[in-house]
């Protein structure tokens, strides 16, 4: 019954992306400083392990400023799962990529979770619901073309 309730009262963004990589590569992708950095973050720093912790910067995009956090599950080519910081709430949100190839291809599925229904949760959830498709776009992108695209894209959030 307790887990139901929690259920009811938090938000799931779930977003689903096919790659042309091996989940090895995206794995790679996610969890690698040197990587991190040509897609997502401007700044990493990371220690992708189980309890292991990261630490992102944006300086020039100002999407968010700071994020750190701990790696809560690790599974090479399969899953990456961290604590996620938000600020504004003084909260901990859950975001979580999940890896399946078949074939030349992978399925990425995302879900980031934690997410309330008060007005504050509204605001943080449309926010990051927007910019997490932005960055798993970026990521097929920067893994399938070499291409970055956060110098293209004006982060604003549009729903209501």
């Amino acid at each position: 019954m307790a887990g139901e309730e929690l259920n009811h009262n938090i938000r799931t963004i779930e977003k689903s992306i096919l790659i042309r990589a091996q989940a090895e590569d995206i794995f790679f992708a996610l969890t690698d400083t040197d990587e991190l950095v040509k897609w997502f973050p401007e700044g990493a720093t990371t220690d992708p392990e189980l309890g292991g912790k990261y630490d992102f910067t944006w300086e020039k995009s100002k999407v968010w400023d700071h994020k750190r956090g701990i790696y809560t599950d690790i599974i090479p080519g399969t899953k990456v799962s961290f604590t996620w910081p938000v600020a504004d709430l003084n909260q901990y949100t859950i975001v979580t990529f999940y890896l399946h190839s078949e074939g030349g291809y992978t399925t990425v599925i995302f879900s980031h979770t934690g997410f309330g229904f008060s007005e504050e949760w509204k605001n943080q959830y449309c926010e990051y619901a927007e910019l997490w498709s932005f960055f798993l776009e970026n990521l097929r992108s920067y893994i399938e073309e070499g291409i970055d695209r956060r110098q293209e894209q004006e982060f604003k959030c549009t729903a209501k």
